[in-house]
């Protein structure tokens, strides 16, 4: 573990901490005052498993936050999740459950630090991470003395997914029926993560007016989908979405940009436990731990916020 020290008003310092089997590496910025210090661990929101956490828009977003929340004196944290830069394990879908629990570690991490306030260590997060934060916040009132949560959902992943491509593709100016091609696909993506499907009866009213397409293959794979096995299943969706990843109706569905990436990470024999573990994160309900939540909350949300 090393600082960086230069004429800025911070000292950045190369970390590690334990989660689970994997040592997960980090950035901890600190004051040049002298400790110890409240913190915040920056939590991020979705990540491209091509990409990883701290790459691209990610990092810089970050590093601005970090240097700037430094300034009124907290200690900050941020990090990479499991097999995303030097943090060990391996990196593909990752539960909800699974990333509080990865939040947890750090924060726990830095409570143990003698140059941290124990007491004071709170939770920034955007988008999926502020799920996050509020589940963590929820199962451990004691220890999280606060959160920070930057548009952050009111309503389940499937819900919150089904209005993100409708208002993106609204807003893009798509006609009526690419809308509908746009909305159906999205529910189908969701529906194929369900052991008990929540979309089938709008999809097959949207199917109907829509006639022949790639969806109707794609309806037959979640509704009816025969004695396949679930890594051939896994393939079909595959399949089926790299079809569709070019049309401009299915720009909002960031396929090429998430789903595949994700799909083609998972091995064969991992793909029924995925399935199944995804399909519980897609019905997460905030109301069931937002209500629970005790600790000071700070919440920002935007009035035109498509996602």
């Amino acid at each position: 573990m090393g600082k960086s020290t230069s004429s800025r008003p911070w000292i950045e310092e190369e970390v590690t901490f334990t989660f689970g089997p994997n040592e997960l590496y980090g950035t901890l910025t600190l004051p040049t005052s002298e400790g110890p210090y409240p913190a915040i661990v920056i939590i991020s929101g979705s990540v491209n498993p091509s990409t990883g956490a701290r790459s691209g828009v990610f990092s810089q977003y970050h590093i601005d936050h970090a240097r700037k929340m430094v300034l009124s004196g907290f200690a900050v944290l941020r990090y990479d999740p499991p097999g995303v830069g030097q943090s060990t394990g391996e990196h593909g879908f990752e539960s909800l459950d699974s990333r509080t629990e990865e939040a947890v570690a750090a924060l726990q991490y830095l409570q143990l630090r003698p140059d941290i306030r124990p007491d004071q260590v709170g939770l920034w997060a955007d988008s999926q991470g502020a799920w996050v934060i509020a589940m963590a916040a929820a199962a451990l009132p004691q220890d999280v003395a606060f959160i920070i949560s930057v548009s952050g959902s009111g309503v389940s992943v499937a819900e919150q997914q089904v209005y993100s491509i409708e208002a993106q593709s609204k807003a893009a100016g798509m006609s009526e029926e690419d809308l509908t091609k746009a909305v159906l696909s999205g529910r189908l993506l969701i529906d194929w993560q369900l052991a008990n499907p929540i979309y089938r009866e709008a999809n097959e009213a949207d199917a109907q007016v829509l006639g022949g397409g790639p969806w109707i293959s794609f309806m037959a794979l979640v509704y009816e989908p025969g004695e396949i096995t679930p890594a051939e299943g896994l393939q079909n969706g595959i399949d089926i979405l790299k079809a569709i990843q070019d049309e401009p109706w299915a720009k909002f569905l960031y396929i090429k940009e998430l789903y595949i990436p994700q799909l083609e990470s998972i091995p064969a024999e991992q793909v029924a436990a995925v399935k199944a573990v995804a399909g519980q994160s897609l019905l997460n309900d905030p109301k069931e731990y937002l209500t629970r939540v005790r600790s000071p909350v700070l919440a920002f949300f935007g009035e035109t916020d498509l996602l």
